[in-house]
């Protein structure tokens, strides 16, 4: 799909903290510092982290941040199942793995 990478790019971009100048920035991490990362391959990109859960490459994603917690890099998805259920799903951003998972209300 040729659109993913914009999408991903563009969703780091909108959900990331637009109006802090530092790496981090509270808990998230800058779009810039997101790339870089990405870019070493310290951590998956976006798109590849989508396509090993298939609950997300079904369902239609609502919102997606970068973020540090506990030393580790996660990706927060906030997406609609194929339920209906909107579900947000912490992901380790270096694996891949399923960290949690809830019903948002």
């Amino acid at each position: 799909m040729k659109t993913r990478r914009p999408f991903w790019l563009m969703t780091v971009l909108l959900t990331s903290c637009g109006t802090c100048h530092h790496a981090f920035c509270g808990d998230d991490i800058d779009h810039d510092v997101a790339f870089r990362l990405v870019q070493e391959g310290t951590i998956l990109p976006l798109e590849t982290i989508i396509s090993k859960h298939v609950p997300l490459t079904r369902g239609r994603i609502l919102e997606v941040s970068l973020e540090r917690k506990r030393d580790r890099t996660l990706y927060e998805i906030e997406f609609v199942g194929d339920d209906g259920q909107v579900w947000e799903w912490l992901l380790d951003a270096q694996t891949g793995r399923l960290v949690s998972k809830k019903f948002e209300d």
